[in-house]
């Protein structure tokens, strides 16, 4: 029989979403957006009506659960009409097989289609007032009703396990219970039956030992101190000491492995969905490079869903797997070209997350032109690109593309800045590329003698960059040489410039001086701020 997973998510009037909707992949879904997107709001809408969260809590903690624009509106005019509500849908896969899959089944749910899935409604109930009820600026939550439903239109109760589900949140430390279950796992895997009872009545039979005798703790006549043996459970006591340091005080880095160890193995046995708040908290670089192994393994056998605000995580475990999260739906990553979901897997260094969490993006080819353009911006506009929301990000001599590709159906204004490389079918490329469209644009030299960064900058900076970058006598200072001849009898500023990009950069950067600003650097700038 096929493991059960969510399709979609519908959330109206919960938290920070007013109207949204996500679809999710089968095996592996990686939440990511901006802080405050509402990645964490979309799992703990998937544990309220999963695990029933808030089912026996007071009804004040409505309060916190309301979307702010919905209370908003009803204290502005209080009424039956205008008082907030929330609906959650969970729209869900289920093998027919099932026994109980028709329990799930029918069209209660806002498409009012013939679904499997699970709902939460939270509304006022004109059954729980008199009828006399005068609406003012206080929500009566008291009023509320919170129902949980199958899309059958039967009542749902999480311990009849429709939908078998683990939840970890990382961000949360409850060491002794994530170490005791994984103190009793490897106790019982590492000995059999015979071994454990051995063990138990050794345990048991030692401490009754140690008040026997001599070592009797008498009170009185008629009392003494003694073990009572109801509480000797030896699974309960016992711990992993690891170079004589027990696994509890080795830190919250070892206590998310071992929590999500604790995941993905009971996902081994017959768990169908597995919720993970930001798997990275408290990881090295390694231990984390591990612990994306541990999930990639296990995305088979389970649907996973987790957010992160890791670069490692969104890169190796897949880009096609990202849901980037928007105000009233995520968008998703699973159409990109192979390449690109390639290039991201095998490069550690790349800046993906930062390009997807930007507003504004400057890409630049090199060190320098990163350096520098954040000094050229705030000279030219007495104000930093932070100030503005706009990020710069360099490819280090990597492609592109690749970038852009991921942006091709966003409205995200992204400013390549790149070299001509004394290319002209290059600069008449960009050209075309700019005419057609409106969030991507190329800025480059506008002939082929502005081949490179250091060349356009130099031409209009001569007479303060030979004043403050220092030319050792013996140094050549050698440059790539071009059979079109445009490396040969450059100023010698220029070639150390060139084949010095990193010390020049901080010595122009350092130096106190107003600088020109190239052409089409310029425009960029004017670009992206517009």
């Amino acid at each position: 029989m096929e493991k059960s997973y969510i399709k979609s998510l519908y959330i109206n009037g919960f938290k920070k979403f007013l109207d949204f909707r996500i679809e999710f992949n089968k095996k592996l879904n990686i939440l990511v957006g901006e802080n405050e997107a509402g990645k964490s709001t979309i799992l703990d809408a998937i544990k309220l009506v999963i695990f029933q969260s808030y089912k026996n809590v007071d009804k004040s903690v409505l309060l916190n659960l309301f979307n702010v624009h919905d209370v908003i509106k009803y204290q502005q005019n209080p009424s039956l009409e205008t008082l907030p509500k929330i609906l959650i849908e969970l729209e869900l896969d289920i093998d027919e097989s099932h026994p109980r899959s028709q329990d799930l089944f029918g069209q209660h749910n806002r498409k009012k289609k013939e679904l499997f899935g699970l709902r939460f409604i939270c509304e006022f109930s004109d059954e729980l007032s008199d009828g006399n009820l005068c609406f003012n600026s206080t929500i009566p939550v008291d009023y509320y009703i919170l129902k949980w439903e199958t899309f059958s239109g039967r009542s749902y109760v999480y311990q009849n396990n429709l939908i078998k589900a683990i939840s970890i949140d990382t961000s949360k430390n409850d060491t002794s219970s994530s170490y005791n279950y994984y103190n009793k796992q490897i106790f019982n895997n590492i000995f059999d039956s015979n071994e454990r009872n051995k063990n138990r009545h050794f345990f048991r039979e030692s401490l009754n030992n140690i008040f026997s005798g001599d070592n009797s703790l008498l009170i009185d006549d008629n009392r003494v101190f003694n073990i009572n043996e109801s509480k000797l459970i030896l699974e309960n006591l016992i711990t992993i000491y690891d170079n004589n340091i027990p696994l509890e005080s080795k830190g919250s880095g070892m206590e998310n492995i071992i929590k999500t160890e604790i995941a993905l193995a009971k996902a081994g046995e017959s768990i169908e969905l597995i919720l993970l708040e930001e798997p990275e908290n408290h990881l090295s670089h390694s231990n984390l490079r591990s612990m994306i192994n541990r999930i990639k393994n296990h995305c088979e056998d389970s649907q996973i869903i987790l957010t992160t605000h890791s670069n490692l995580i969104t890169s190796r475990l897949g880009l096609n797997n990202i849901l980037w999260i928007g105000t009233t739906q995520s968008k998703s990553f699973n159409n990109l070209d192979k390449n690109t979901v390639q290039f991201f897997h095998k490069s550690d260094d790349n800046k993906l997350l930062e390009f997807l969490l930007s507003n504004k993006v400057i890409l630049v080819e090199g060190k320098t032109e990163y350096l520098l353009l954040a000094l050229l911006y705030e000279q030219c506009y007495k104000t930093s690109l932070d100030e503005d929301n706009i990020t710069i990000i360099s490819l280090n001599g990597l492609s592109y593309k690749n970038y852009l590709d991921i942006m091709k159906d966003n409205e995200k204004k992204v400013a390549v800045i790149t070299d001509n490389d004394a290319n002209q079918k290059k600069i008449d490329q960009a050209k075309t590329a700019n005419d057609s469209s409106l969030n991507i644009n190329f800025f480059m030299g506008k002939t082929i003698k502005d081949w490179t960064w250091e060349v356009c900058f130099y031409n209009i900076n001569s007479k303060a960059l030979d004043e403050i970058i220092n030319i050792d006598k013996d140094a050549e200072y050698p440059v790539k040489e071009y059979s079109d001849g445009r490396s040969k009898n450059l100023p010698i500023v220029l070639r150390k410039m060139i084949n010095s990009k990193s010390e020049s950069a901080y010595t122009i950067l350092t130096s106190d001086r107003v600088f020109s600003i190239p052409d089409y650097i310029e425009e960029a700038f004017e670009w992206i701020r517009s």
